[in-house]
């Protein structure tokens, strides 16, 4: 069996490929789950010390009353996902092996943020960033508001100062 440094390092390269069926969450996860045991359901990343930055948005986001579960997101193929009306965060165990952790909770936050300042529905905060040419893939696949909301989330986790930029989103919109 290959071990899962090496799966996780070629789903990476698969996902940045140009054109990949891979860059699909859903085809990646299908990958993921027969490449990988169920050890990776739930997950409890000790020692927090590989994952800092992580750690204190997670913590920020709590502050804030959400709950972050580090599990399987209900949404099968989903890396993170935010349930508006329970004010829940998964993120899918896998993203630690995957290197993508802390992109993934920022992400995830945008959305809290986006959730705090409209709670009725999800709608962009109207940041004023131009998202990377890099991104921009992965958020054209919607159509309509959702385009707009999920191109921040995009663009915010792209930024060098992600994590202090999501942290000041929440500051700002939520109680």
């Amino acid at each position: 069996m290959v071990s899962r440094g090496l799966v996780g390092l070629g789903l990476i390269l698969l996902l940045c490929w140009p054109g990949s069926v891979f860059a699909n969450p859903v085809t990646t996860h299908a990958v993921i789950k027969n490449e990988l045991t169920s050890d990776f359901t739930s997950f409890d990343p000790t020692p927090f010390d590989e994952y800092p930055e992580f750690e204190r948005l997670q913590q920020v986001i709590e502050h804030y009353g959400f709950i972050v579960r580090l599990e399987l997101p209900p949404r099968t193929g989903n890396y993170g996902m935010l349930q508006i009306n329970s004010r829940t965060i998964w993120v899918n165990p896998v993203v630690f092996e995957l290197d993508i952790a802390q992109n993934t909770l920022v992400h995830e936050a945008v959305h809290a943020a986006q959730v705090c300042a409209n709670p009725d529905e999800l709608l962009p905060l109207a940041l004023d960033l131009e998202p990377p040419h890099i991104v921009r893939p992965y958020f054209m696949r919607y159509s309509g508001t959702r385009r707009l909301v999920e191109a921040e989330a995009y663009t915010v986790q792209a930024l060098e100062n992600s994590v202090d930029y999501v942290i000041g989103l929440l500051q700002e919109h939520c109680p």
